[in-house]
């Protein structure tokens, strides 16, 4: 009976113990847990001063953080946790993590991560961690411009108790592109301005875990927009948000016409942006101008030459002297 006894209360000590392992445990991925032994110390801040303005415009820019968690040790995913624009301004935008055990960790931060334009392609483990940006078909081509969308990553480690900032890089481009007519009244109503497709393919549609562009992604991104000038109109406009560039991509940026095909101007756009940017005395590397530059405004003028029609790159982000006109209607 004594035996039975001992058996029993043993039992239950174990039992007990399972107990406050399993709540303890819990009590980690509780967000309403305040154990302070639990969660991580340290609190994230997120800025986004990676601009050409120098200034903090992550409040104004970015309405969603997706945070996924890995294990420094083996680089294991461990949790992700999404936050909404009010869960980031009831935080202060300085976030204590709750849903993390406290450990060492890499941290990659995705901003703007919206699923109707980007997906986590694979994040079992910290190198395989990958972010696609969707596109309408296998070869690549994008014809709705995405939102914008930021990286940022950090190291966190259990002994971190000050707050640690994690600096974000939009990892998206606007390209403004503005089509001038030049051509004559007369032209324009006796001949007709041509339908006009503009395209700009880049190899950047998936972005590892370090930000870089991921080389087994072989689909070339196209990013495309129909335009045709109505009767009174003396320009025409059009946007394509891009992913992010480096110098030596490739990238390049060509105006056909829809119904001929013929390619009225073509042009290698990082490698130009690089050229004039030197020529202009710019100061940074250019990468780090690619990175922190996200908006590019390229003027063409459209004028008839010799019973033809003729585009001509005349301008990049207010820098002149770009003449490169090719082919006719």
């Amino acid at each position: 009976m004594k035996l039975k006894y001992l058996a029993s209360r043993n039992m239950r000590r174990t039992l007990w113990a399972a107990a406050v392992m399993l709540l303890s445990l819990q009590g980690c991925v509780t967000i309403d847990d305040n154990t302070d032994d639990c969660f991580p110390l340290a609190k994230l801040r997120f800025e986004y001063t990676y601009n050409m303005e120098y200034t903090d415009l992550f409040r104004e820019q970015v309405e969603s953080l997706d945070l996924y968690a890995y294990d420094k040790l083996d680089g294991a995913f461990v949790a992700s946790h999404h936050y909404t624009q009010a869960d980031l301004i009831k935080e202060d935008y300085a976030l204590t993590l709750k849903w993390l055990r406290q450990g060492d960790y890499y941290i990659i931060a995705y901003g703007n991560m919206d699923n109707n334009y980007y997906y986590c392609a694979d994040h079992g483990y910290f190198t395989q961690a990958r972010v696609k940006m969707l596109s309408d078909d296998a070869l690549g081509t994008v014809a709705t411009n995405p939102c914008h969308f930021f990286y940022g990553f950090v190291e966190l480690a259990k002994a971190d108790t000050d707050e640690k900032i994690v600096s974000m890089i939009k990892d998206t481009n606007d390209i403004n592109i503005t089509i001038r007519d030049k051509a004559t009244r007369a032209t324009r109503w006796e001949e007709g301005l041509p339908a006009l497709t503009v395209k700009l393919t880049l190899p950047n549609g998936t972005i590892k875990h370090d930000n870089s562009i991921d080389a087994a992604d072989t689909r070339t991104m196209t990013h495309i927009s129909l335009k045709s000038f109505d009767q009174y109109a003396t320009s025409l406009k059009t946007t394509l948000r891009v992913g992010r560039m480096f110098s030596g991509d490739g990238s390049k940026i060509k105006i056909t016409g829809t119904n001929s095909g013929t390619e009225f101007a073509t042009e290698n756009l990082t490698a130009k942006i690089a050229e004039l940017y030197a020529e202009n005395n710019g100061t940074l590397p250019i990468n780090e101008y690619l990175d922190r530059q996200d908006t590019y405004d390229l003027v063409y003028d459209l004028a008839m030459e010799n019973g033809v029609y003729v585009i001509m790159l005349v301008e990049i982000n207010g820098w002149k002297g770009i003449e490169n006109p090719i082919g006719g209607l």
